[in-house]
């Protein structure tokens, strides 16, 4: 029984490492014209590495597999209004991209994706929006969407935070949590949305921990359990308007070290995953973004 038990952890583990090892990261526009194609080529494990350029596509990312653009500034994903920009899948990853023009900029269904260290702007509906879910949203910029930034609906956080994001000007919340439930926030930016900075539902339960709630026309409502270590005052971010877009905070800011456990509050990378090395190739970082259509790949 003993020797049984011991192969069958030394077979898992011989399965483990040549998953691993089979890996493989694929380039668009290089490999594969648009990222709807080279997402058909991957598997659980692969990274889809995406050069600069505004892709114009809706996407539906695969299961565990990182989708990574090259500069979130300059590579852009364009859902031209025909629905949601990306659509979220369990344990898959996102970053490194613009994400604009969608009905949401990311629809997350019954799933569990890792979201961060993107711009989430001009949308439809709202930036975010995750119903039955459990996503990780971390160190965004979502900005300038129609609705809610975030719009949480039936989430079951336990362990899971919204946490660094920088929500700025949206239609109606920065944060939104409806229906039963539970939500996380901390270290947060939610300055100048229309209506709400954060809007809790009766039924969702809320921990909010040292977020920065400033300037919303209300900053939340009396379901949020707002306590002494959030904060309401001027973030002073390096530059934010509808013509210069930079969120990350002055020198100056009284946001610097002021999150949970001593982070900073709003965007933070000292624990963000780390990014995949991309193909060492010229990247053809600085060149001006080229414009890809799904359409184009059959």
């Amino acid at each position: 029984m003993k020797h049984s038990v011991s192969l069958g952890i030394a077979l898992g583990a011989v399965v483990l490492t040549s998953t691993t090892a089979l890996a493989k990261t694929v380039v668009v526009p290089t490999q594969y014209p648009t990222i709807r194609e080279a997402l058909r080529q991957v598997e659980f494990g692969d990274t889809i590495f995406v050069k600069p350029g505004v892709y114009s596509e809706n996407v539906r990312l695969t299961q565990g597999v990182i989708l990574q653009g090259e500069d979130k500034n300059t590579t852009i994903l364009d859902g031209g209004r025909r629905g949601p920009t990306v659509l979220g899948e369990a344990q898959a990853e996102i970053f490194g991209f613009t994400i604009r023009n969608g009905i949401d900029g990311i629809l997350c269904e019954n799933t569990t994706p890792k979201i961060h260290d993107n711009i989430i702007m001009d949308n439809h509906g709202s930036g975010i929006g995750a119903y039955i879910s459990q996503p990780h949203i971390k160190n965004n910029i979502i900005y300038g969407n129609r609705w809610s930034g975030i719009m949480l609906y039936g989430v079951n956080a336990q362990n899971v935070w919204v946490e660094n994001n920088v929500i700025v000007r949206n239609g109606y919340s920065g944060v939104s949590a409806l229906g039963p439930g539970s939500v996380n926030l901390r270290n947060n930016i939610m300055v100048g949305n229309h209506e709400y900075g954060v809007i809790i539902d009766d039924d969702m339960r809320s921990n909010l921990k040292s977020n920065n709630i400033w300037h919303n026309y209300y900053p939340f409502n009396s379901n949020a359990k707002v306590d002494r270590t959030n904060k309401s005052m001027d973030p002073l971010f390096v530059s934010i308007s509808p013509y210069s877009l930079d969120a990350s905070c002055q020198k100056e800011s009284p946001m610097q070290g002021a999150g949970e456990n001593g982070v900073s509050i709003g965007l933070w990378d000292g624990t963000s995953v780390s990014a995949p090395t991309p193909p060492p190739e010229n990247s053809g970082a600085g060149a001006a973004p080229k414009t890809f259509n799904s359409k184009s790949s059959k």
